[in-house]
């Protein structure tokens, strides 16, 4: 798989994520114009898509407050398998379970006010499990031996958050890779997410704008409104949108992805969904998605680009949204 979340909330919204507590904010962050603003006693939640045993996550964490208390785990249902919080020096701390014998201590004392970087490198295993903790991009602690606290053999949901009457903290450019794919199996490295929204129309606008007009115009609002939109009728329909630039300080791309906030309005067709890029003339088409219900993200990965090997900034410059009506 290789990449399986991101999320830098620009959106406007933190509801990429599966529980979501906090809001979403313009005062601060790392990069965009988002980040997530977690409070006493609020949880945002990421299942995973499916179980792992290893995986590197990066988040940019910034808090105001001088607290210790845990702000990330790693679960396996309701049970909490490692979390990161801070010693008495304010220093991070891996932990087994929710805030439990301790693993490792980073260096760095976290400072109130300022973003750091935070990787963590876990796998876990009875034997030969390793823990490793970057803070903007430099190892800081380590450990080696036994990472599976319990009787389960992996692990299937992530949460940032604050205990109550404890702390709060900005999060933003949270990245997660497995080490499955041929690409993106290892530290992310201080990666930056943003969004391109769509910025004009292109050479294919089948579905019916509402109002009518510019059929970009209908989707490229942050947060995403139900006020304006596009639609398909029947399936097998083609909307092709221009996309903006990566902004000019992006030097290369690890992964792409191609989102849609939509539903589907009856039990009739279409149901579902194809997401791509067309890149050179050329277009490259997910498979069926199925379309929620309710409004929701329909997302398709390109961890490559679909011409051939990596990305390139000129690359995603050059390419076209495409989304198409499916039965």
């Amino acid at each position: 798989m290789g990449l399986v979340f991101m999320s830098g909330f620009e959106w406007g919204t933190n509801r990429e994520f599966d529980q979501v507590g906090g809001s979403v904010v313009t005062s601060q962050k790392r990069s965009g114009n988002y980040s997530a603003d977690i409070g006493n006693g609020q949880w945002l939640h990421k299942v995973l898509p499916q179980p792992l045993t290893e995986v590197y996550i990066q988040f940019a964490y910034r808090t105001g407050w001088g607290s210790t208390a845990v702000f990330f785990v790693i679960s396996k249902g309701g049970t909490d398998l490692v979390s990161i919080s801070k010693d008495g020096n304010y220093r991070l701390q891996v932990c087994s379970g929710y805030g439990g014998t301790v693993y490792c201590t980073g260096v760095t004392p976290i400072q109130q006010n300022v973003w750091y970087l935070i990787e963590l490198h876990f796998k876990m295993a009875d034997a030969g499990g390793i823990i490793e903790l970057r803070v903007d991009g430099n190892l800081e602690a380590t450990f080696s031996g036994d990472t599976k606290p319990g009787a389960d053999a992996s692990f299937d949901k992530l949460r940032w958050g604050a205990t109550t009457g404890a702390t709060s903290f900005n999060l933003d450019d949270v990245v997660v890779f497995d080490t499955a794919g041929e690409v993106n199996n290892g530290w992310p490295g201080g990666l930056k997410v943003v969004l391109l929204k769509p910025n004009a129309d292109g050479g294919s606008v089948q579905w019916e704008p509402t109002p009518t007009g510019s059929h970009f115009a209908c989707v490229d609002e942050v947060p995403v409104s139900a006020t304006d939109y596009l639609k398909a009728g029947t399936a097998d329909l083609l909307e092709v949108l221009g996309l903006e630039d990566l902004p000019a300080e992006a030097q290369s791309v690890k992964a792409v992805r191609l989102d849609f906030w939509g539903l589907k309005g009856s039990i009739q067709p279409p149901q579902n969904l194809q997401l791509g890029g067309r890149i050179g003339g050329n277009d490259y088409l997910s498979a069926d998605k199925a379309l929620p219900l309710a409004q929701g993200l329909v997302s398709h990965a390109l961890e490559q680009n679909p011409v051939g090997g990596n990305w390139s900034v000129s690359a995603v410059n050059g390419m076209e949204f495409l989304a198409k009506s499916r039965t």
